[in-house]
């Protein structure tokens, strides 16, 4: 629909923008923790993506907004995990521009915050589990994405909360 020319969606826009970064960056998407709610947020930082790429120079202000709100999200401590990556493969998305200049600043005090949530004091696996409750379904596509465009395996073992964090690192771009 975003990509047919033919489609006036510029009115709308307003109201497209909000119900697909709640996609992207949703506390809960599914009614099921068991569902894929990891495809639902890929597809949505696509969409961003061709928002962006479609409006971006009749509405200056639209990717500093969208930026700005992917990255408040990948920094709030209280968002699960999932949104975290749903942060993060958004900022992607835009392109690597956007992750050397707004994301690999703050990855070295996220993942020192991110370990210490999966690694409690007394060694037992912690944290929250995958980021929420439906935080623990494991994406259909076994492999993540990078910058590179090359694809990093799937970790194996341990549990969601450690999957969440392998498929966060695969993310980022060094």
């Amino acid at each position: 629909m975003l990509r047919s020319l033919s489609l006036v969606i510029e009115p709308y826009l307003h109201q497209l923008m909000p119900a697909v970064l709640t996609c992207l960056l949703g506390r809960r998407l599914c009614a099921s923790p068991l569902e894929d709610h990891w495809t639902l947020r890929q597809q949505a930082a696509g969409l961003v993506r061709i928002i962006l790429e479609r409006f971006r120079n009749k509405y200056a202000d639209l990717q500093p907004r969208v930026c700005k709100t992917l990255v408040d999200a990948l920094n709030d401590a209280k968002r699960p995990l999932s949104t975290h990556y749903g942060a993060l493969i958004g900022l992607q998305e835009l392109g690597p521009l956007v992750v050397h200049s707004l994301v690999v600043p703050h990855m070295p005090a996220y993942l020192a915050k991110l370990r210490a949530e999966l690694m409690p004091a007394d060694g037992s696996e912690g944290g929250k589990e995958g980021g929420g409750k439906e935080g623990g379904a494991e994406p259909k596509a076994k492999r993540a994405k990078t910058g590179s465009g090359a694809a990093a395996p799937a970790a194996s073992g341990g549990g969601a909360a450690e999957r969440t964090a392998r498929r966060l690192e695969a993310q980022m771009v060094y």
